[in-house]
């Protein structure tokens, strides 16, 4: 990360713990804007603003179209800051995934990696278009490492769950997803409605019961369902 600007850095910082734990991206914002202002020249703190607006509509915290428009535009000037910055690419992956420019996506997510082949947010990501694009086998190969590279995650822990259902391999998705609950604490949304996708695909609607039962008495409240 290259700055002489600690405060910046220090920004920088929190805002990357709330992104990566997918809470409070309006307070993410704020500081990663902080951090722009004070040190204009700081590409990791436009990547990672750029990262924030591209997954910020998927939790309620933004409109698609305003994200991935910011996303795209703080991604590409991450880049010209610093073109061999990751995760800069790794966002503009993001963008131009949910503007469906497949191939667009397919180059940055690949660039990413060759800049950084342990960039636990970029596997994640690929593997989720690849997911996407029924690529199932070579999803999981992202999706397992994002896990394995960053095992105390709830994200990436309940992604490689939701890959290994949709390859039939439930024994195996049930323990990443009870991974993925453990280390959130409180049940989240956004693995609720997998879990319970998962459930009435195996047709067991006790456990699915359950699983209703346990978000409503239990709800982390810092990730929105809409």
């Amino acid at each position: 990360v290259q700055t002489t600007n600690m405060d910046a850095y220090e920004d920088f910082l929190e805002a990357r713990g709330l992104v990566s734990q997918r809470t409070d991206f309006l307070r993410a914002f704020e500081l990663l804007e902080n951090a722009t202002r004070m040190d204009p020249g700081f590409a990791e703190a436009w990547a990672m603003l750029a990262q924030a607006h591209a997954l910020a509509f998927y939790y309620g915290a933004e409109d698609k179209a305003d994200a991935v428009r910011a996303a795209e535009v703080n991604a590409r000037h991450a880049i010209s800051l610093n073109p061999n910055s990751a995760q800069a690419w790794s966002a503009l992956g993001d963008a131009v995934r949910d503007q469906l420019r497949w191939n667009e996506a397919w180059d940055a997510y690949t660039k990413a990696l060759e800049l950084n082949p342990d960039n636990v947010e970029t596997h994640s990501q690929f593997g989720q278009m690849l997911m996407r694009l029924g690529h199932m086998e070579e999803a999981l190969k992202h999706t397992r490492r994002a896990a394995e590279i960053d095992p105390l995650s709830w994200v990436y822990q309940g992604i490689y769950g939701a890959n290994l259902s949709m390859l039939g391999e439930q024994e195996a998705a049930w323990a990443a997803m009870q991974k993925a609950n453990e280390v959130s604490g409180n049940p989240r949304s956004v693995m609720t409605r997998i879990q319970l996708r998962m459930a009435l695909e195996e047709g067991n609607r006790a456990l699915a019961d359950e699983i209703i039962e346990d978000f409503a008495e239990n709800p982390d409240m810092t990730d929105p369902t809409d």
